[in-house]
């Protein structure tokens, strides 16, 4: 018995083993159906050749080898298949995706013509030796369905990778990617290259570099949990939401999970293994945090705020943010989940440079909806403390009322656009710079920060 009816019927039973696999916990029809379809032509196709292999007649083993290269050719169009059905590429008329197996259905037709393709295959020591015609439509046909549908397969695959926006699917893509590339190079050298550059004749290895790759299926679907689970709620989010930065914390405010945006826009490593906190990333905000750690505490479930991530003295980017508890079905305060989208340019961003420690105060009161009374009482001050300080505010801003107040700051971006139960003013991250030349007022001392921190409730 010897390597290729080996590598046959290795092949033959993982395919079905996988297929079995994937029916009873797969999650997506289409790609269910697509991974069966590919499945069943390659464990036929492997099937017929542990008998062509064992054969020692030629006659015999030529009917076997046709028989055998129609399964192989529909097996090409169901693996185009399940990459478009994995990818999210497929045609939305399914028309066009039967139309994928008609030139296999067509290169199959030459095969089953052609009986003498298999004429000048010799036995040798026990071993058939494939002496290609290369120069048969059939074998041309062969040539051109496998690099027409394993070449876009590859591809598709690793586009799939480029563009997704979370660590696991990027690794995921990659490996089915490259293992597309390596099964083409493979095939290539043992049916084309070495038989023409070197003469030496293939010895149908191509099933032993199929069952090389589904033990890498294999590996994605033990590791990944690949077409057997659906995604975990927090890959969802990191998938679903492009544009925006998305990052699930843990009850201690360490980064469980971030997408590529979240990465980008905090530094933050690819592979960052649950280890940093968000501290370490928006440092010098104390009061944030303890927002965020105290959400459950206080009944709210959001709270959001644009955050001004100054990097080394550069240009500011504006981080507008909401942070939200992640619960599970028994109420169960499970972790966060942040929500932020990045944009440059900030308008009018010194108008809250403008404001004392204590005016900063009343304005977080004031986009909280309170009314003087409240604001009074929540403070520790009187109401006509309070009306003292909003008639300076108004002053310094250049509004006649609240409406125009939180209008003004929601323009100018200190305001976060999120809907959520509480919202903070302009948050600060990182080194704090000097206060903006020209500001007049109290908030215009020496030392007061250009973008202060929000003050505690």
């Amino acid at each position: 018995m010897g390597v290729p009816v080996i590598s046959a019927a290795l092949t033959f039973f993982f395919s079905l083993l996988l297929a079995y696999l994937v029916y009873r916990r797969g999650v997506n029809a289409s790609v269910t159906q697509a991974f069966l379809l590919m499945a069943v032509f390659l464990a036929a196709w492997a099937f017929v050749a542990v008998f062509a292999h064992t054969t020692r007649e030629v006659e015999h083993f030529s009917q076997l080898f046709s028989f055998g290269s129609v399964f192989q050719v529909l097996h090409f169009g169901a693996f185009l298949h399940l990459v478009l059905a994995v990818t999210g590429t497929m045609p939305r008329k399914r028309r066009y995706l039967y139309a994928l197996y008609l030139p296999c259905v067509l290169t199959a037709f030459f095969f089953l013509l052609q009986s003498d393709y298999a004429s000048n295959f010799e036995l040798v020591e026990g071993v058939w030796r494939f002496h290609h015609p290369y120069n048969t439509p059939a074998f041309i046909g062969m040539a051109i369905i496998w690099f027409a549908y394993y070449g876009p397969a590859g591809y598709l695959l690793f586009a799939r990778g480029r563009f997704t926006l979370t660590t696991r699917e990027r690794k995921l893509y990659r490996i089915l990617g490259a293992s597309v590339v390596a099964l083409i190079l493979a095939a290539t050298l043992e049916v084309l290259v070495a038989p023409l550059l070197f003469g030496i004749p293939s010895q149908g290895n191509v099933l032993g570099f199929k069952f090389l790759w589904l033990l890498g299926v294999a590996f994605v679907v033990d590791r990944f949990r690949y077409l057997t689970a659906p995604a975990d709620l927090d890959e969802i989010a990191l998938s679903h939401l492009p544009g925006n930065a998305v990052i699930v914390l843990d009850r201690e405010q360490k980064v469980h999970s971030a997408n590529g945006e979240a990465g980008r826009l905090l530094a933050l490593p690819e592979d960052h293994g649950g280890q940093w906190e968000l501290r370490s990333l928006l440092p010098g905000n104390v009061e944030l945090h303890r927002e965020i750690a105290a959400l459950a505490d206080h009944g709210h479930d959001s709270v959001s705020c644009v955050i001004a991530l100054a990097r080394n003295g550069s240009t500011p980017t504006l981080l507008d943010v909401r942070v939200s508890l992640l619960r599970d079905a028994s109420g169960n305060h499970l972790g966060y989940l942040l929500l932020g989208s990045g944009f440059e340019g900030i308008r009018n961003i010194e108008l809250v440079g403008r404001l004392s420690r204590r005016e900063i105060e009343i304005v977080q009161e004031v986009i909280q909806g309170h009314r003087n009374g409240e604001i009074a009482a929540r403070l520790f001050i009187s109401e006509r403390t309070v009306k003292t300080h909003l008639t300076h505010i108004f002053s310094k801003l250049g509004v006649e009322s609240r409406l125009e107040l939180y209008t003004l700051l929601k323009d100018a971006n200190v305001v976060s656009q999120h809907r959520a139960e509480k919202k903070l003013l302009l948050v600060n991250s990182g080194r704090e710079p000097h206060a903006p030349s020209g500001a007049s007022g109290p908030g215009a001392r020496r030392g007061t920060p250009r973008y202060p921190r929000v003050a505690e409730k």
